[in-house]
C-alpha cells in the first residue's frame, strides 16, 4: 500500500474508530444529514436576497451557482472518473454511522460545503470563522460516521475552494460596476 493511502487510512481509523463518544455518535449523523440543512439554507439564501441589499443578493447568485456546478461536476464526472471505493467497501472495521452509496473521492459535502465558506467570506469577512468552522465540521463528519477517508474530505474542500475562488473572478470580471458592492475581503481574493 503506497504511504500516502496508509497515512490517510491511519487518519481514518483514527476519527472513526478512536476519537469517538456517543454524544458524537449521534451528532455526526445529524451533522452530516443534508435534509437537515435544507430549511437552514433556504432560510438564509432569503435573508440574503431579501435583507441583504445588492450585495446580499450578489453572494445568494454566486452561492447558488456555486452548488449547480459543484454538485454535479463532482458527483457525476470527478467521482466517476476515479472511483475510489468507500472504507465500508475496503475495510472490514469501518464503523458506518449513516448509509452512502457511490464512489468515494472527493467528497461531495466538503466541497459544497467549503464553496460556501469561501463565497460568504469574501462578502461576510467578519463571520469567516463561522463559515469554515461550519465547512469544517461537516467534512471532519464525513470521516467520523465512517463513508469518507480523510483523503476524500481534503480533495473536496480544495475542489470547493478552486471553484468559488473562479466563481468570484468570474463575477468581478463579469460584472466590474458592482464590484464596489463587494466587501474588501472579496477585493483582496479577487486581486
Amino acid at each position: 500500500m503506497p504511504l500516502l493511502v496508509q497515512y490517510d487510512v491511519f487518519f481514518y481509523h483514527l476519527v472513526n474508530q478512536v476519537m469517538v463518544c456517543s454524544v458524537l455518535d449521534w451528532f455526526m449523523p445529524f451533522v452530516t444529514n443534508v435534509h437537515h440543512w435544507i430549511p437552514v439554507y433556504v432560510l438564509a439564501l432569503a435573508l440574503l436576497a431579501w435583507k441583504g441589499g445588492i450585495h446580499g443578493r450578489r453572494c445568494t447568485v454566486i452561492l447558488l451557482i456555486g452548488v449547480l456546478i459543484s454538485d454535479p461536476l463532482n458527483s457525476r464526472v470527478i467521482k466517476e472518473l476515479v472511483q475510489r471505493p468507500r472504507p465500508s467497501v475496503t475495510l472490514a472495521t469501518a464503523r458506518v454511522l449513516t448509509p452512502a452509496g457511490g464512489a468515494s473521492f472527493p467528497s461531495s459535502h466538503a466541497t459544497n460545503n467549503f464553496a460556501a465558506a469561501l463565497v460568504l467570506s469574501a462578502y461576510y469577512p467578519k463571520r469567516r470563522w463561522l463559515w469554515y468552522s461550519a465547512a469544517f465540521v461537516v467534512a471532519y463528519s464525513r470521516v467520523y460516521v465512517g463513508v469518507h477517508y480523510p483523503l476524500d474530505v481534503l480533495g473536496g474542500a480544495v475542489e470547493g475552494t478552486l471553484l468559488a475562488w473562479l466563481l468570484l473572478i468570474l463575477d468581478s470580471r463579469l460584472f466590474p460596476q458592482w464590484r464596489s458592492a463587494t466587501s474588501s475581503a472579496a477585493n483582496e481574493i479577487l486581486e
